[in-house]
């Protein structure tokens, strides 16, 4: 069944893209693509989208992908596939922040949470690597006080729960009880 035979390959390129293998997961996802088309199987076509757009971009190949990323949300919206047109935006989201299209990531992960639509979020995200942190301070800045804020907003304004915590880094880790956000910091360096 040449239908199951596209859903297959595109399992096995979810499975190649998670475990870094970039250029045969593409390889695959596009082999998924063509017989999807040749199935006149828009819909399908474009879920290979999801995550073909993230092995674009760690092949150098981003700034290609998105435009094509955006035919295929397009065709998830009309098709009326709200979450994966959701989990696609947040795909592209990440493409174009990695890029550095801040604007156009924002524009992103903002569709992705009206699509969405969830209860509440949970923010775990940031720049942990402390060693590093002192020679990257603006891309630590970005991702530990401007991305949360921006996430922040968006909860707000759509009146969503946020949750959102940060790694114990700055603890000795000498207290026996937990620590709370007015505790004295104590970095172990």
């Amino acid at each position: 069944q040449p239908r199951h035979r596209a859903l297959g390959l595109l399992a096995k390129a979810d499975a190649l893209r998670i475990q870094g293998q970039f250029a045969a997961a593409t390889d695959l996802y596009e082999q998924s693509g063509q017989l999807c088309l040749g199935l006149d199987d828009a819909v399908t076509w474009a879920r290979t989208r999801t995550g073909w757009v993230l092995a674009m971009h760690y092949l150098g190949r981003g700034h290609e992908a998105l435009p094509i990323a955006e035919q295929a949300f397009k065709v998830l919206s009309e098709a009326h596939e709200w979450l994966r047109a959701g989990g696609l935006s947040l795909n592209s989201g990440l493409v174009c922040y990695e890029l550095g299209q801040y604007k156009r990531s924002n524009e992103l992960y903002q569709r992705a949470l009206e699509l969405y639509l969830p209860w509440a979020v949970i923010n775990a995200s940031g720049y942990v690597r402390v060693d590093e942190a002192e020679g990257d301070v603006a891309r630590c800045f970005r991702e530990n006080v401007h991305g949360p804020a921006v996430l922040a907003a968006a909860c707000a304004r759509h009146k969503i729960h946020l949750t959102t915590f940060s790694s114990d880094l700055v603890f000795d880790g000498a207290r026996q009880s937990p620590y709370v956000e007015s505790d004295g910091v104590a970095p172990l360096n």
